[in-house]
């Protein structure tokens, strides 16, 4: 129960800028549910791995540097989140963590939860990068 309450003051909605760079691409009661927790992964998470989506949270294992036009690793950053969106939409739309893993029996790169995400956040990083010229 405690871990819950201290889980839920590191969790943040997207920000304005977020929202607005995001909004075209998912629908908004997906980036209204999404909850971001930074510096906090489950024990489970492999090293090599930055990131998990569990239902509609999602968890960074070092401080997200929120994507914003100009910063160095923009467009790294803002894959990642879409990418890690994309995941928070299949939950909403009926992904399980058991049908996730059921779908992962081939492989991480085979699973098609991981194929749309991947393809979704590289879609929505050369859509977004191309309005800005960069």
């Amino acid at each position: 129960m405690f871990e819950r309450r201290h889980l839920s003051s590191l969790e943040r909605r997207l920000d304005n800028d977020e929202l607005s760079l995001l909004s075209p691409y998912f629908q908004s009661h997906t980036l209204n549910a999404a909850r971001i927790i930074e510096g906090s992964v489950p024990f489970w998470l492999r090293k090599s791995m930055c990131a998990v989506v569990l239902k509609h949270r999602i968890y960074f294992r070092t401080k997200f540097d929120k994507p914003s036009i100009g910063n160095v690793s923009f467009a790294i950053n803002i894959e990642l989140l879409a990418h890690e969106l994309t995941h928070v939409e299949q939950y909403l739309s009926g992904m399980t963590i058991f049908k996730y893993l059921w779908a992962s029996r081939h492989g991480y790169w085979k699973n098609p939860y991981e194929v749309e995400a991947y393809a979704k956040g590289a879609f929505i990083r050369t859509q977004i990068l191309s309005k800005f010229s960069l």
